[in-house]
């Protein structure tokens, strides 16, 4: 019997909260420690359905009785701080963590996460401009108030990944700003933030592009990375035929030009495997080592080649490009190079990257031109490049 009136008193909380009367749900709870207890044993998630009503005044006061705000762990049902932010409440947002509420809990066993269901919502609100700003900013006030932003989807696919695969760059930059790791790297394919971002700006080159670019690698991220086909962000640079600013920006950086990708590719090769003359200049300007019957596929068997007909494979057509080209820079590899050109690249070499970071400490020992002479300035005059 006593149990029956619980259940009916569960019943009349549920319909009080709904329809926001405040004095029948404190009447409700006042001295009543057994009734508190059995709501709690029942895993009623009070707080959560106050939010689903908009009842502010209901939730605080549940809140105040002991109703948890971050609702019942092992428990499939969402959170408040879930409901308000698939509503798009900012306001109630900022009452649920003005409460105490964890902006880190998660629901479901880590599937749905505060500030990822934050930017599902934004990408879904492109069709209501006033929704897709306050997205926007519960995204940010979700930062502010301590939200980690190294979370990660069901898929593994981390936040920072998602808004760079996304282009949202603005969150990107917020992430960053907040304490984002910079060097992580996706699950498949085994890329960084510079892969993501360069692979975004061969394709649709944008101002914002390079600035992010610029930012990922003021802050830190590895600009030598190599994914799981052992391409650096640099040799990213040559897709979709190509693009020299962006090569350029890595270039001056101090990324290395000897690496090889699991074809034994490096950059220069690549470059002139898909006749992309420019790159492979600026790679020759910039001290990439270079041989003068170098292969671009040094693994292909010599008895292979003498074996095919006339009918050349397009992987013998870019070998001869290569000794072509080779050919034609012979005059420029024969001849020395100048003392302070050889001792620029040395230097280069033992520098920190990124080159315009480590550069600044060097600000009062050497000047200004020395220093722009390290970042090869003159490189786009000199090879007469037009980006």
């Amino acid at each position: 019997m006593a149990n029956n009136e619980m259940k009916a008193d569960l019943s009349r909380l549920r319909s009080y909260i709904h329809q926001g009367k405040i004095r029948k749900i404190k009447h409700l709870l006042n001295n009543q420690p057994k009734r508190l207890n059995y709501f709690l044993e029942q895993q009623f998630d009070a707080c959560a359905y106050a939010t689903k009503f908009k009842q502010e005044k209901a939730l605080r006061l549940l809140h105040s009785n002991g109703f948890p705000i971050d609702g019942y762990p092992h428990t499939h049902s969402v959170t408040a701080l879930i409901i308000a932010i698939r509503r798009n409440d900012l306001a109630f947002v900022r009452t649920l963590v003005e409460l105490g509420c964890d902006v880190n809990c998660s629901v479901r066993s880590y599937t749905i996460i505060p500030l990822i269901e934050a930017y599902q919502i934004y990408k879904n609100k492109h069709e209501n401009l006033f929704l897709f700003e306050t997205a926007k900013e519960i995204f940010r006030y979700l930062l502010q108030s301590g939200a980690s932003p190294n979370v990660y989807n069901t898929h593994h696919m981390r936040l920072v990944h998602l808004t760079a695969i996304d282009g949202e760059f603005i969150f990107l930059q917020l992430l960053l700003n907040y304490g984002a790791h910079v060097n992580v790297v996706t699950a498949i394919h085994r890329k960084n933030l510079l892969h993501l971002v360069c692979d975004q700006a061969v394709e649709q080159p944008t101002e914002s592009l390079f600035e992010i670019l610029r930012t990922l690698i003021q802050f830190g991220c590895d600009i030598n990375h190599r994914d799981d086909c052992f391409e650096t962000p640099l040799m990213c640079t040559l897709h979709h035929g190509g693009n020299l600013t962006l090569a350029y920006e890595l270039i001056i950086e101090g990324t290395r030009l000897d690496l090889k990708n699991n074809f034994g590719n490096t950059y220069l090769t690549r470059a002139v495997h898909y006749a992309l003359y420019d790159h492979a200049r600026m790679a020759l300007y910039a001290g990439a080592p270079c041989r003068a019957w170098q292969c671009s596929f040094p693994y292909i068997n010599r008895n292979y080649q003498q074996q095919q007909t006339t009918n050349e494979t397009s992987l013998m057509d870019a070998i001869v490009d290569y000794e072509r080209f080779i050919g034609e820079l012979e005059f420029y590899l024969l001849k020395p190079r100048r003392l302070k050109d050889i001792t620029r690249l040395i230097i280069r070499k033992n520098l920190p990257y990124p080159l315009s970071k480590s550069t600044v400490l060097l600000d009062k020992f050497l000047p200004f031109s020395l220093i722009q002479y390290l970042m090869f300035t003159e490189m786009k005059t000199m090879l007469k490049l037009e980006f």
